[in-house]
């Protein structure tokens, strides 16, 4: 094998090692898509306390359907249950 080729080879292989590392695991994904969900549920219970009603369904329905995507990623998350 000539020099080049192993610089190819290098590059390639730190090339797939870098895509590889970027993916997101379904368990970092889930974790991100929960706190979504607590984000929306806080800010429903903000908007309810200030007498907003209509606002504070719309973001609790989100809340509970970012929840529910969450299950839907990675049913084996801790919380996820017990916030539905």
């Amino acid at each position: 094998m000539t020099k080049n080729n192993y610089y190819r080879l290098a590059s390639i292989l730190l090339l797939i090692t870098s895509l590889l590392s970027c993916m997101e695991t379904k368990e970092k994904v889930a974790f991100k898509l929960f706190n979504e969900g607590v984000k929306y549920s806080l800010d429903a219970g903000d908007e309810f306390e200030k007498g907003k009603i209509e606002p504070a369904f719309e973001l609790n329905k989100n809340a509970i359907d970012k929840f529910l995507e969450t299950y839907k990623t990675d049913s084996t998350h801790q919380l996820v249950k017990s916030a539905l």
